[in-house]
C-alpha cells in the first residue's frame, strides 16, 4: 500500500467519523460498498449505473485504490468545493459529479428547499442503483418524502434503492445511535417515544432521530416500496432497501 492513495483527499474536504485518518477513512468506504453489493443480492457492481446522493468522497477513493468493480458512479453533493475538487482529480469515464444546492439545517442552510421542482442534471430514470448514506440522518421529516420522490425520478423501473437512518429506538447490538451517544455520555439516553427529533436541538439535524413507524409512514406514496428494514452494524446505521414501483 502506497503511502498516498491514488487520489489524496484535504482532510477539510472529508466528512464523517473516520475523516482525520485518510486510509482508515477509505477502508470504511470499501467495506460499506462491498457491503451494499451483498445486501442488494448483487456479486458486483460491475453492470450498475450507481446514484450516489449526498456523496463525499470515501466511496470514489475507496473505488479507485482498490478497483472495485462498477459500471457507472454518479457523485452528487451539496458541498461544491467538494465536487469541484473530485471533478478535477478523477480522470476516469465511468465517473461523474454534479452539485446541488438543496436546504439542510446543518449543511446548507442556504440551499434551496428540496421540491417537485428539483432536477439533477442527469438522464432520468436512468440508475440501477441509488444509495444515500448520513444524508436522511440529517434530514428532518418535511424533506424526507420529498427526497425519496426526486430519488425516484432517476430510478429505473425494478432498481433499488438503499438508505441510511437513525431509528429512535434500542437495538441490543451496540451499533444503534441509542447506545451510542449513552455509551459516549456515560449517562442514559433513551428513546422518546415521538415520531421525530432532534436528537441536539442547539445542533440542527446533527442526529435526526425518527421513530420506526414515522420512517415506514414517510415511504408511503413516493414510489418506492420497502424490501426490508436492517438493523445497524460495524459499518451502517439502520438502513432501507426499496425497490422501485
Amino acid at each position: 500500500m502506497s503511502i498516498l492513495p491514488k487520489v489524496s483527499v484535504p482532510n477539510n474536504l472529508r466528512r464523517g467519523g473516520k475523516k482525520s485518518d485518510q486510509w482508515e477513512y477509505i477502508n470504511s468506504g470499501r467495506g460499506l460498498l462491498l457491503y451494499m453489493a451483498q445486501a442488494l443480492g448483487l456479486e458486483t457492481l460491475a453492470d450498475s449505473r450507481v446514484l450516489d446522493m449526498g456523496c463525499g468522497t470515501k466511496f470514489t477513493q475507496a473505488i479507485l485504490e482498490y478497483d472495485i468493480p462498477l459500471g457507472e458512479y454518479i457523485g452528487v453533493d451539496v458541498y461544491e468545493e467538494m465536487i469541484d475538487f473530485l471533478g478535477k482529480c478523477t480522470n476516469d469515464p465511468r465517473f461523474s459529479f454534479f452539485h446541488i444546492d438543496s436546504h439542510n439545517d446543518m449543511y446548507n442552510t442556504d440551499g434551496e428547499k428540496i421540491s417537485s421542482d428539483t432536477r439533477l442534471p442527469i438522464e432520468e430514470y436512468s440508475c440501477d442503483i441509488i444509495c444515500l448514506y448520513s444524508v436522511f440522518t440529517h434530514l428532518a421529516p418535511s424533506d424526507y418524502g420529498s427526497m425519496l420522490k426526486l430519488m425516484r425520478r432517476y430510478a429505473k423501473p425494478g432498481s433499488q434503492l438503499i438508505f441510511s437512518l437513525y431509528l429512535d429506538e434500542v437495538t441490543n447490538n451496540g451499533h444503534g445511535l441509542i447506545e451510542q451517544i449513552a455509551l459516549e455520555q456515560n449517562k442514559p439516553f433513551t428513546p422518546s417515544g415521538e415520531p421525530f427529533r432532534d436528537a441536539f436541538p442547539g445542533k440542527p439535524l446533527q442526529w435526526a432521530l425518527y421513530s420506526r413507524d414515522h420512517a415506514l409512514e414517510l415511504i408511503e406514496g413516493t414510489g418506492w416500496e420497502i424490501v426490508e428494514l436492517c438493523m445497524p452494524n460495524e459499518l451502517v446505521q439502520h438502513h432501507f432497501i426499496c425497490r422501485a414501483c
